[in-house]
């Protein structure tokens, strides 16, 4: 574990190194984190947390306050550790605003519902509309928190101080995150786990991954709190922590290995839902399959609608090489139509408009004509509507101006476009009529409302709510305060949108309800609840408020789509690994055996927890903890808060002393009247890295480099040094950013300096040079949104050339004013060394006006547009790159070209690259690369043109032979072409040497093949190419280097 221990690290100091930049360029590609609003940031403090939250939020911050104290409770004692700081915790109105936080500098997809950060152990979350949801979210980000400051200090900084550095796999950290913030298991992973278990694909502890790492871990940590008692999970954390060594905290806590661990847990989980094929059904046995995820060779099908005749239905898949996308196909293909692409109507993550779909909280809804679908997605820092021709594949977009809109649905009549919004911190049903092109609100309360569907008079909505018994109009957040009502029941209501009247038509509030239609005559409905432990459909009858199951089904239903005339109904499940959609014929018709569904064994385990507790109500129940999921069957309702009765061993670690909800003296925690504050910036340390050393020839040296910021990430320091014989000749940088406007600001002071060597014509001999750059530079940049920038930056440089073995011989300096321009286009899709879909372009302008006699005037232009065409998605593709650039001026600057980057054996052309103006090492980045088979510096001049192709291919994704997956994976293949040139007056592209043999003069071409693979966790490339020499090929070169591809 030693050897992991010292990559981990090491890999922590590479991120921090190259998360900032350490040189004042502008960044040549990369999508951006836009800014799209300023923010006015306000907070207040509870007694570990300092919430904060945008200006007029204070509502969601108190929220936030009170869930975090009482979670709190529950996560030191799982831990038996005691929080030793305070947490800082950043609450976003939305998920658009989440986007934009700087507190990460990562860009967060719609699936990131939270992030918790090690340089200041913070706390970062969005509300999304679900005060529920919210909860959970900030419990799991919370345990996270905690782990960080038990096992690590709580910071990146003592992270990399302290002996032996170990890092929870992500199956264990996710997993006791999500066990604890859920009280223990829930619904949502035991369906997952049958159906993953069912179909064989459940894995070894040791290989999960992914996403699996929430669910599957959540069931380990839930097995041994089952079998051993929650105490041996805090003996199995604690020797984690000790131990720093994952078999032998295992082994000293079961007696076993992880492996042998392993084989038991799997066991055990394969006997408790193997039996489960008996007692449900597959979808496959009661519907017919209309996707099929594995054939498909993708994963994902949801948000179905079908159209209004039953014909089509669209969906949302990632069909198109794992993106995200909105496809139409036949609900009754022909067996020629099943082998055929279905039609895809719109990609996301490829321009501002559908920047993402709304995936999580989906909706896709049809006109009444079957033309046009309706759909919600991610434009810029808001949602929007989109109404899509099917046909055509134009839109018209509606922004009413939502941060987060959800689950849109069509009226009957045409005139209205139903969604769900989040405004004022509040989760609301409101409608978009057509006509006057209007948005109404029609509940206006702190319930959150979910799946609304239409009536068939198009005047009346039916949705999914919280509110309980409350059916008052209007009930703001300044009326009641959500964290004193059950923000965890769920029924279903109804609306009427002129009225605003709202009916309760469910009474099962502690049974989970997901999606509904109704029927045509208005007097059923069929939703998805999960009475039984699994998401099945059941039919409930209004006037006489009876319901029955229509299915019995193995793997959760979700999504329900059903046509005006009843016959046909469409869901969908996760089934094999992956979602599919399944069509049901005349639903309403629909008969089981059943009249009450069997109960899963989880559901059937907490009904005897329940039932025991109804027995044993004198029982000393110790370590309490409010899952905030109150259990429910039948005909009794209880609120279940505890899944831990007994005391534990007095042998085993004991419980920290903590404060309890029910001791009246500690009330204050919940009750507090919180004082908002105004943000102050106050700068703390990020990170600080020192490598002092010492040389024979130059004395002492060394490098370091330190990292300051606020809490908000919008002011941010850098400071880098690499101190050498003297100051002078050191090289230093600091840079300061402002993030806090929609435009972001920089400053940058550095010293760059270098020894060269110089030949002195006068004195006929080789002479050591110092070259150093001394200057300031004031950067802007501007994201129109996630793919398009605008950079903008004035460099001040003094740059200075001395004679370090005459002092006496003239030192030449020249004082330089650089404004650079620059525009930076990039939509592309990544996959291992390069991207695989999509377009980058860069335009760059750069000017030095002689405005003093020692000036340097040249205007530097140069492009580069890169073209990537996928063949066989996350398989082969085509890279196509053009480029060229021209300097002018009276000085110039020089292009040199030939071989590739970060070149390991690498060779240069003899005589071509020199430093002699002090400028040349001002600007010495106009290296172009790659030109594979020739030496660094092959060509020079001050104008070029450079073009590219590659075939891209996979050889071993992963060689999986004993060891070796930690040594080499990722084995891809690329056949290239490059051809290029540079010149300075007339352009040749040949000529003739002594002997008159032709060669080539200003154009070269290379072409041949490589390897690319990731070696001991570095991406390592070798290419082999032969020379065009215009009188035939040359003999192969051989080039090894580090890094990604073009």
């Amino acid at each position: 574990m030693k050897n992991k221990t010292i990559l981990y690290t090491f890999c922590i100091v590479l991120f921090l190194f190259f998360s900032k930049s350490f040189i004042v360029q502008a960044q040549y590609f990369g999508k951006n984190k836009a800014q799209y609003k300023v923010f006015d940031w306000k907070y207040i403090e509870s007694k570990h947390f300092d919430v904060y939250y945008n200006k007029g939020s204070k509502y969601l911050a108190e929220f936030s306050a009170q869930a975090l104290e009482k979670a709190l409770i529950s996560v030191q004692n799982t831990l038996n550790f005691k929080l030793t700081q305070r947490i800082a915790v950043v609450v976003y109105d939305s998920h658009n605003d989440f986007q934009q936080t700087n507190v990460i500098d990562l860009y967060l997809s719609q699936g990131i519902g939270g992030v918790t950060e090690l340089y200041k152990n913070r706390v970062v979350v969005p509300f999304q509309g679900d005060y529920s949801q919210l909860r959970h979210v900030l419990h799991h980000e919370l345990v996270h928190a905690v782990i960080n400051d038990m096992f690590y200090g709580g910071t990146v900084q003592t992270a990399l101080t302290t002996t032996g550095v170990f890092f929870l796999p992500l199956w264990l950290n996710e997993g006791l995150a999500e066990w604890e913030s859920l009280g223990g298991m829930n619904i949502e992973t035991d369906m997952f786990m049958r159906d993953l278990t069912m179909s064989e694909n459940l894995p070894s502890l040791d290989n999960i991954s992914g996403y699996l790492a929430y669910r599957a871990g959540q069931t380990f940590y839930d097995y041994v709190a089952n079998k051993y008692g929650k105490a041996k999970i805090t003996e199995l954390l604690n020797k984690l922590k000790n131990y720093r060594n994952l078999d032998l905290a295992f082994e000293n806590t079961f007696g076993l290995s992880l492996e042998d661990f392993s084989d038991v847990w799997q066991t055990n989980v394969r006997k408790n839902y193997w039996p489960d094929i008996t007692v449900y059904k597959s979808p496959k046995e009661f519907a017919t399959a209309l996707t099929n995820h594995k054939k498909q060779q993708c994963f994902y099908f949801s948000s179905p609608a079908i159209s209004p005749n039953g014909e089509k239905m669209a969906y949302i898949s990632d069909l198109d090489g794992g993106i995200f996308a909105i496809f139409v196909s036949s609900t009754t293909p022909s067996e020629k139509d099943k082998e055929k692409k279905p039609k895809k109507i719109i990609s996301s993550a490829r321009q501002n408009d559908f920047e993402q779909l709304n995936v999580l909280t989906p909706g896709i809804s049809w006109s009444p004509d079957g033309k046009k679908i309706v759909v919600s997605a991610k434009s810029g820092g808001e949602d929007a509507i989109f109404i899509v021709d099917v046909e055509k594949e134009d839109y018209e977009k509606i922004k009413p101006g939502f941060a987060s809109i959800t689950s849109v649905v069509w009226s009957p009549d045409g005139e209205k476009i139903a969604f769900v919004g989040i405004k004022n911190n509040q989760s609301d049903l409101f409608y978009y009529n057509l006509n006057d092109k209007k948005v109404y609100n029609i509940t206006n309360d702190i319930f959150s409302d979910k799946a609304p569907t239409w009536a068939p008079d198009s005047k009346t909505l039916y949705y999914i709510s919280d509110r309980g018994d409350n059916l008052t109009k209007d009930v703001t957040n300044d009326k009641m305060k959500i964290w004193n009502t059950n923000f965890e029941q769920c029924d279903i209501y109804n609306v009427d949108i002129e009225s605003r009247e709202i009916k309760r038509i469910s009474y099962e509030p502690d049974v989970t309800k997901i999606s509904l239609v109704v029927s045509s005559d208005n007097k059923k409905l069929l939703y998805v609840s999960t009475k039984n432990g699994i998401g099945n459909i059941y039919e409930y009858t209004i006037e006489t408020k009876t319901e029955r199951p229509i299915t019995n089904s193995a793997t959760g239903i979700t999504q329900l789509s059903m046509t005006p005339d009843n016959l046909n109904l469409i869901f969908a499940t996760q089934i094999e690994g992956g979602y599919d959609i399944f069509l049901l014929r005349n639903p309403f018709e629909q008969t089981i055996v059943e009249t009450e569904l069997p109960l899963t064994n989880f559901m059937k385990g907490n009904i005897e927890k329940i039932n025991f507790l109804l027995e044993h109500e004198d029982i000393d129940i110790i370590d309490s903890k409010d899952t905030d999921e109150p259990i429910a069957y039948g005909d009794f309702i209880v609120d279940f808060s505890s899944q831990q009765f007994l005391k534990p061993n007095t042998e085993v670690i004991q419980p920290i002393e903590h404060e309890h909800l029910s001791n009246p003296e500690n009330n204050s925690l919940f009750d507090e009247q919180y004082i908002e504050k105004d943000y102050q910036v106050n700068f703390s340390l990020d990170a600080l890295l020192i490598n002092p050393g010492v040389s024979t020839f130059y004395g002492l040296q060394g490098n370091g480099a330190v990292m300051f910021s606020d809490i908000m990430g919008n002011h941010q320091i850098f400071l880098q040094a690499y101190f050498l014989t003297d100051l002078k000749n050191s090289q230093f940088y600091a840079s300061y950013f402002y993030n806090t406007q929609i435009i972001d600001y920089s400053f940058s002071l550095y010293n760059y300096s270098a020894y060269v060597w110089n030949y002195l014509q006068d004195y006929n001999a080789n002479y050591l040079y110092s070259y150093r750059n001394t200057g300031a530079v004031l950067g802007s940049k501007y994201a129109f949104d996630l793919f398009k920038r605008v950079e903008l930056k004035l460099n001040l440089v003094n740059a200075a050339k001395e004679n370090t073995e005459m002092p006496s011989y003239e030192s030449i300096s020249r004082f330089l004013l650089v404004p650079e321009f620059q525009f930076v286009l990039d939509n592309t899709l990544n996959g291992i060394y390069a991207p695989t879909r999509g377009t980058r372009f860069n335009f760059r302008a750069l000017v030095s006006p002689k405005f003093t006699e020692n000036s340097s005037d040249f205007i530097t232009l140069t492009f580069d547009a890169r073209q990537y065409i996928e063949i066989i998605p996350n398989f082969m593709s085509f890279a196509l790159r053009g480029s060229g650039g021209a300097s002018f001026g009276g000085r110039s600057q020089t292009f040199y070209m030939g071989g590739v980057n970060n070149w390991i054996n690498s060779s240069f052309k003899s005589g071509n690259f020199s430093l002699q103006e002090p400028e040349d090492f001002a600007f010495m980045q106009n290296f172009l690369m790659p030109m594979r088979a020739y030496p660094v510096c092959e060509l020079m001049g001050n104008k070029f043109f450079l073009a590219n192709i590659e075939y891209r291919f996979p050889i071993f994704m992963a060689l999986m032979t004993g060891g070796i997956p930690l040594i080499i994976q990722g084995v891809m293949g690329n056949a290239f072409l490059d051809v290029g040139g540079t010149w300075t007056d007339d352009f040749k592209i040949t000529q003739h040497d002594a002997n008159g043999v032709r060669k080539p003069a200003n154009l070269l071409m290379s072409a041949g093949w490589g390897l690319r693979a990731i070696i001991l966790g570095l991406p390592v490339k070798f290419d082999m190419g032969w020379r065009n020499e215009f009188s035939g090929w040359s003999k192969p070169y051989y080039m090894v280097s580090l890094g990604l591809d073009f």
